[in-house]
């Protein structure tokens, strides 16, 4: 299977998620400049041979040069041979008209969107109200500007009931790839990661069930 080359541009962000591993980092670490994530891509011996480049935070779609810093992605993966330019994103940004349609034109091909729960949970878990609302927009927005979607999701301990509804989201939406993690004890869980990071016997039947039910409806899981 072709790998894909992660760059992690910045911590900056719009969500403060409950779980999120990176801690302090938006705090403690500049965001990288245009020339610094080309230079990083240029040093990658592993590059060729890779199906795409992800651009990842924080939150990316921050950055007021991001248009342009894709179309230089862009064009420096197709000079390695590399077909396809992704972000992780929570989506918010790419609600707003027209802001996925912009990406798409300056090269974009693949989006994932973090959609951690249905709503409330999510907005409980990023600590931003209505983010759920703008995240299931944002990937709306995307598939109809022709962006490739997938869905990522922090498997918590207080998703699983709920992670038959998520699912019919994920479902309804007809995403590319539903990608699951578990939280992790690090950054932001730290200190509550018994109240967030469930136990695995806990969560195997019910993961497994949800990557059942999107693989029958043709979903990577």
């Amino acid at each position: 299977m072709a790998h894909w080359i992660d760059l992690r541009t910045g911590y900056r962000c719009n969500n403060r998620c409950r779980f999120c591993s990176q801690g302090d980092l938006r705090d403690a670490r500049p965001e990288a400049t245009a020339g610094q994530i080309l230079d990083a891509l240029a040093a990658l011996p592993a590059r060729h041979g890779a199906e795409g480049v992800w651009l990842a935070g924080g939150e990316i779609t921050l950055r007021p040069d991001l248009p342009d810093l894709i179309r230089a992605v862009r064009e420096a993966a197709r000079a390695a041979g590399i077909a396809r330019v992704g972000l992780q994103t929570n989506g918010r940004v790419l609600a707003a008209p027209l802001a996925a349609a912009g990406l798409k034109a300056a090269g974009l091909t693949d989006v994932a969107i973090s959609l951690h729960g249905p709503e409330p949970l999510h907005d409980f878990l990023t600590r931003e109200r209505d983010s759920f609302r703008q995240a299931l927009l944002g990937a709306r927005r995307c598939q109809q500007a022709g962006l490739r979607l997938q869905i990522h999701t922090v498997l918590t301990r207080s998703l699983l009931p709920s992670l038959p509804e998520l699912v019919r989201i994920s479902r309804a939406l007809r995403p590319h790839l539903h990608r699951f993690y578990v939280a992790r004890m690090r950054g932001s869980a730290q200190d509550r990661w018994e109240m967030l990071i469930p136990r695995f016997g806990l969560l195997q039947e019910p993961l497994l069930e949800a990557i059942r039910a999107l693989m029958a409806d043709g979903i990577a899981a």
